[in-house]
């Protein structure tokens, strides 16, 4: 068994089953974990990032693969999901960015990651889904408007948009209005971490759908492949050679996260993957430069 298999059969089963959000066997374990699970992630993710940069690899493969830089350059001096984190991966020449989009209080999709502003603006008061998008305008300037980040990029990056809740009929009205000079597929997709988010879209064609798992769940995995969607992407650990080829010969594009080191994406490009999402665009872009 060479290293990478090794490194891919490393799970416990108990733990995996939590962290994806399924049942847990047992109760104790589960409370256990549930304050632990972004440290477990973030260690899990350092420990293989460490592992994988240190293995040689030479690039075999001649085959075209794309960058997505995860929330925009945020790794990289910049503050996530802004217009300033995206406008330097435009500069960079950069293929995409992944995005992600809550809904304020009138409807309006804005790009933050999370449900409210403490983390990055130490407004933790502020809930997206109870502020009008004026009165958030006023207060975090730097959160945009997904109509800006369209108006602004489109034809410049690849919009990966990421739903982080299932849009109401209206909802989904208003985003197909602001993405209705776009092509679906061509100039964006839409991704969930969840089917429930995507499932039930009228406006949208199905090849326009990414299915993300961080732990590679398996059920989802097949209900993307399943229902014709457009691709799904997990931890580049746990993307098994298996499973990548079983999504190419549907058709679909496969994508890995969060590639951080030269080792890592020369990995993935032998692998013929399609989509790297990484923390650290702008040095990942520069690596794959000097490596054509």
């Amino acid at each position: 068994m060479n290293l990478d298999n090794f490194m891919s059969s490393l799970k416990s089963q108990e733990i995996l089953c939590y962290l994806r959000g399924d049942i847990c066997s047992t109760d104790f374990l589960k409370g256990m974990l549930h304050p632990m699970k972004s440290y477990i992630l973030n260690f899990a993710q350092s420990l293989c990032d460490k592992v994988f940069e240190k293995i040689p690899r030479k690039l075999k493969s001649t085959s075209d693969f794309q960058i997505v830089a995860h929330r925009g350059a945020h790794q990289e001096g910049y503050i996530e999901n802004t217009l300033e984190a995206f406008r330097v991966c435009a500069e960079a020449k950069i293929w995409g960015i992944e995005l992600d989009v809550h809904w304020t209080e009138d409807h309006v999709p804005v790009v933050h990651h999370d449900e409210h502003c403490g983390r990055l603006f130490n407004h933790p008061e502020i809930i997206l889904s109870l502020t009008k998008f004026s009165d958030l305008r006023h207060r975090v300037p730097q959160i945009p408007s997904l109509e800006e980040v369209v108006n602004e990029l489109s034809g410049k990056l690849h919009l990966m948009v990421e739903l982080k809740q299932k849009p109401s009929q209206e909802q989904e009205k208003v985003l197909s209005g602001l993405l209705a000079n776009l092509k679906p597929v061509e100039n964006y997709h839409l991704l969930s971490l969840t089917a429930n988010n995507l499932k039930d879209l009228t406006l949208f064609p199905k090849e326009c759908f990414v299915g993300i798992s961080e732990l590679n769940d398996k059920s989802f995995a097949d209900y993307c492949l399943k229902n014709n969607w457009g691709g799904y992407g997990t931890h580049y650990l746990l993307m098994t050679n298996k499973q990548l080829q079983r999504h190419h010969n549907s058709k679909q594009k496969v994508a890995v996260g969060y590639i951080n080191s030269k080792n890592s994406l020369i990995r993935e490009w032998n692998r013929n993957v399609d989509w790297i999402f990484t923390n650290h665009a702008l040095s990942i872009q520069q690596l794959g430069n000097e490596l054509l």
